[in-house]
């Protein structure tokens, strides 16, 4: 019987869309120590190319699909020689991070390895039990330990629900509480009477709103993160939650700050602080426009990615920006799985493809700050870019949502 290789890889979501990965390997491998060595890293690169493969195509593991479960090959490297019994467990780890779309699915994909030729062997259990937890942390409250607070928790009351998307529900929260305040771009601790896990989310609305009116908006995505899910399923017309403000990603200019440009990169829900930067430089802008006093604001840039152009969130909103105010605001809306015909009003600003350095490398100058937010591997690789372009740091400011 030729040697086989029987890898399972197991995937379960834990609590805050976090999610856990189980290896285990049952093999037929040699006695010596180098044919142990050559065995126990062969099946590692293995692995190793499984998973890279499953990271970078998207693809769920389930057992049967042809693209994962298909043989390779796997040669020793060295040669027989004297050593000693292969050890029980595999001292190696290794961290990937695999696409939210593998949530909760099960993979089982056997590999033989049929150029193995070896006289001695042995068959032995081994089992790579190691923990590989995506970079995700469990728990919003612990991820954001070390981002600074306010001090005031407040009650809020749940004054509008409407859909801003399929998957997307949109809240607007009165805060009668005064001393409850934020800066464009901030998020909240949202708190929920009878959920033990505490949401977190940025705030889409704009902080005149809040003056004014004492309503913010906020737009959260459906998973299956429990504060996501009571919003979906059972927030109603004047249910009540707290609300506590926090986070470093925000632009609060005062009036004498010398006037800036803005380029806002926003990946999906990444929009929501986006947004709220967006309508607070309009209200600058009309302070400005009304009174001749204030923060003199400079020319801002939306680039903004979506599967399709149902998923472009608050696109309307956008819109009514740009047409407002023309000479200072603009907007790059890109779509990268769109299956139907683009609105003839949509069509000027929307873009099938991705967002690419080139259009934000259009856009660099001394005098723009740049704003990202999406997910991590978007703002990473923007980040990134910004940083090649020489950009100073200073001027780059982002922020992931998970």
């Amino acid at each position: 019987m030729g040697d086989r290789v029987a890898i399972t890889l197991e995937m379960a979501e834990l609590g805050g869309g976090d999610l856990s990965y189980r290896l285990s390997l049952l093999c037929e491998v040699p006695h010596r120590s180098t044919q142990r060595t050559a065995a126990t890293n062969e099946m590692w690169d293995s692995l190793v190319r499984l998973l890279r493969h499953v990271r970078d195509t998207g693809s769920s593991a389930e057992p049967g699909e042809g693209n994962l479960a298909r043989e390779l090959e796997l040669s020793p490297r060295g040669k027989s020689g004297s050593g000693v019994e292969l050890a029980y467990y595999a001292e190696s780890t290794m961290t990937l991070m695999i696409p939210g779309l593998l949530r909760g699915s099960v993979g089982a994909i056997c590999l033989q390895a049929a150029s193995w030729r070896l006289t001695h062997r042995t068959l032995r259990h081994l089992t790579l039990s190691s923990l590989m937890k995506s970079k995700r942390k469990t728990d919003h409250l612990e991820r954001t330990a070390d981002v600074l607070r306010r001090e005031v928790v407040s009650v809020a009351k749940v004054c509008g629900v409407a859909h801003e998307s399929p998957s997307v529900k949109r809240l607007r929260l009165l805060v009668a509480d005064k001393d409850f305040s934020f800066k464009a771009g901030q998020w909240v601790d949202f708190f929920i009477p009878g959920v033990s896990v505490v949401g977190g989310f940025s705030i889409c609305s704009s902080p005149r709103l809040l003056e004014q009116e004492r309503i913010i908006e906020l737009a959260v995505k459906y998973t299956n993160h429990p504060p996501a899910l009571w919003i979906h399923n059972q927030c109603t017309l004047d249910s009540e939650v707290a609300v506590r403000v926090g986070g470093e990603f925000f632009f609060d200019p005062q009036p004498a700050d010398a006037s800036r440009n803005l380029v806002l990169i926003a990946g999906g829900v990444g929009i929501n602080p986006l947004l709220s930067i967006l309508r607070h430089v309009a209200d600058l802008h009309r302070e400005w426009a009304n009174k001749g006093s204030g923060y003199k604001v400079g020319t801002i840039k939306l680039f903004y990615s979506a599967k399709n152009t149902s998923e472009l969130l608050f696109k309307k909103n956008i819109l009514d920006l740009v047409n407002e105010f023309p000479e200072k605001i603009a907007c790059s809306l890109h779509v990268t799985k769109q299956t139907t015909q683009i609105s003839a009003d949509l069509k000027p600003y929307i873009t099938e493809g991705r967002l690419t350095e080139k259009e934000i490398r259009d856009h660099i100058s001394k005098e723009t700050l740049f704003y990202l937010c999406g997910p991590p591997p978007m703002t990473d690789f923007f980040s990134k870019e910004l940083a090649r372009s020489h950009i100073p740091r200073e001027h780059i400011c982002f922020e992931k949502w998970w």
